[in-house]
């Protein structure tokens, strides 16, 4: 099984700055999506938010950055 968060990203490309756009996300996707299982194909509700702090330590992590 894979568990897949999804965020919504922003790039302001006057100032050239990246971030997670919690707000939008809020506003446009249901508490229920807060996760995919590709195994299910279906969304998972996350709801002590552990697979997204986890999924927001990897994404920021220099790691996740680089090209396997």
């Amino acid at each position: 099984m894979s568990r897949e968060v999804h965020f919504v990203v922003a790039v302001d490309v006057d100032t050239k700055r990246t971030y997670i756009d919690d707000d939008t996300y809020t506003s446009k996707f249901d508490s229920s999506q807060g996760y995919f299982d590709t195994e299910t194909e279906e969304w998972q509700v996350d709801e002590d938010r552990l697979l997204y702090d986890i999924a927001l330590e990897i994404l920021n992590s220099k790691s996740a950055l680089a090209d396997d």
